[in-house]
């Protein structure tokens, strides 16, 4: 992330929001674009392996993908699965709603 110097450790799966898509300047094997069916169907299979999930953004679509994977995997039964947000910048949750509902989220 811009700006931030220490290391960000995940064991398999980012997912990165933003307002446009981006590209790393190289491939990396746990780093996933979710642009067509095949795309979807290996982030899907990855997420499935995983330990942590690393979810980037602060937006409310950031939040509702973090919620959508955590009661996926819930589910099925996956509930070792830890879902991490990651946002330099306050929150939209944060500034809409203030901090206590933002921890409550969260937590």
């Amino acid at each position: 992330m811009k700006g931030v110097k220490d290391a960000i450790h995940f064991d398999k799966l980012m997912v990165a929001w933003g307002s446009y898509k981006k590209r790393l300047g190289k491939e990396y094997s746990n780093v996933f674009y979710l642009e067509d069916r095949h795309s979807h169907a290996r982030c899907h299979n990855e997420m499935l392996k995983a330990k942590s999930i690393v979810v980037m953004g602060g937006t409310f679509e950031a939040y509702q993908t973090a919620s959508s994977i955590r009661e996926y995997l819930d589910s099925i039964n996956y509930r070792d699965v830890q879902i991490i947000l990651i946002d330099p910048n306050v929150s939209e949750i944060q500034q809409s709603f203030g901090l206590q509902i933002s921890n409550a989220i969260h937590e």
